[in-house]
């Protein structure tokens, strides 16, 4: 399972979003020793272990999946929003 922190900032009409905190933990019942932890950058997740090769796979293919997913909210946000026409108010309600 894989949680992170997204934050929605709005500012004379734009927006900005910005997900951050990628973190990896396990389904109840899994091992704790299971989970991955903070998602960075990081090339490989492990050089050392008997379970290295299996948890560097698993690391590469949470970082494509967590891309895909922000691209994707990004992508929603960008569409659901193009079409949003402006109203200027007047300050005489």
């Amino acid at each position: 399972m894989i949680k992170y922190t997204i934050k929605v900032y709005i500012k004379e009409n734009r927006y900005k979003i910005v997900l951050t905190n990628f973190n990896h933990s396990v389904k109840i019942g899994n091992g704790p020793q299971c989970a991955l932890g903070v998602i960075t950058t990081a090339d490989v997740y492990t050089t050392t272990g008997m379970s290295k090769k299996y948890q560097n796979n698993v690391w590469a293919g949470i970082k494509v999946k967590a891309e895909q997913y922000s691209n994707e909210i990004f992508m929603s946000l960008e569409n659901k929003t193009k079409d949003i026409k402006i109203e200027k108010v007047s300050s005489n309600w």
